[in-house]
């Protein structure tokens, strides 16, 4: 088995842990894994900085290095994150609008939604990675699934950005 049907037969048994599990099970693994981060920042340091010396070594691109470099600052950022994510209503049981509707996603962003999840996961490995059943577009190639989306978006004035998302 290779690392992408393990990690999605993994994802497939979260899935299945996480949909019976209670919302306040769900914040107390949240709140552990940032505990976990935290503690073990130094560790998580050292193994980065590992992986920048390769990435480097393998004359990756500089932004892409610094997309994968982490400093005490961007630990911080993601250790307030997961807090962030525990204040969040839980989504699981919640169905994709795309799914419900066959113009939910541009409804959604019109109601001010700012993020749509593309199917980017490789098709022969998808369906390993589905959280819910009945999601739209689960077939398409993933430049196909992004084509669609950006005309999607187009149709109702938005843009689709591509950039990293963050204030760099």
């Amino acid at each position: 088995m290779n690392y992408t049907d393990t990690l999605g037969s993994s994802a497939q048994r979260a899935k299945r842990s996480l949909a019976t599990a209670d919302t306040q099970k769900k914040n107390k693994a949240l709140e552990l894994i940032a505990q976990a981060i935290d503690s073990r920042r130094a560790e998580i340091l050292a193994a980065n900085a590992k992986d920048i010396e390769a990435a480097r070594a393998n004359n990756m691109r500089a932004s892409l290095v610094d997309r994968l470099m982490l400093n005490d600052a961007r630990i911080d950022d993601i250790v307030k994150s997961i807090y962030e994510l525990i204040k969040l209503e839980d989504p699981i049981g919640k169905i994709d609008s795309g799914t419900i509707r066959p113009n939910g996603r541009e409804e959604g962003v019109k109601a001010g939604a700012n993020v749509i999840m593309p199917n980017l996961s490789p098709t022969a490995v998808r369906k390993k990675y589905m959280l819910y059943d009945n999601k739209i577009c689960t077939g398409d190639e993933s430049a196909q699934c992004r084509g669609c989306l950006e005309m999607r978006m187009k149709s109702i004035g938005y843009e689709v950005a591509v950039s990293r998302g963050d204030h760099i």
